[in-house]
């Protein structure tokens, strides 16, 4: 049985976010370029891959 089935959304367990998740969430929060997605596509190409 692979180990991967037995997780599910019900039995994962939450934890409280550590200082480097509060300071991710504010940086998306407060700063605009935290907020710009690109495709897949848009990123391979900038990366010349």
């Amino acid at each position: 049985m692979d180990i991967f089935q037995s997780f599910t959304w019900d039995n994962i367990e939450e934890t409280a976010p550590d200082d480097r998740d509060l300071k991710m969430l504010s940086e998306i929060e407060n700063d605009p370029d935290c907020r710009e997605f690109v495709s897949e596509e848009e990123l391979l190409d900038s990366l010349n891959l």
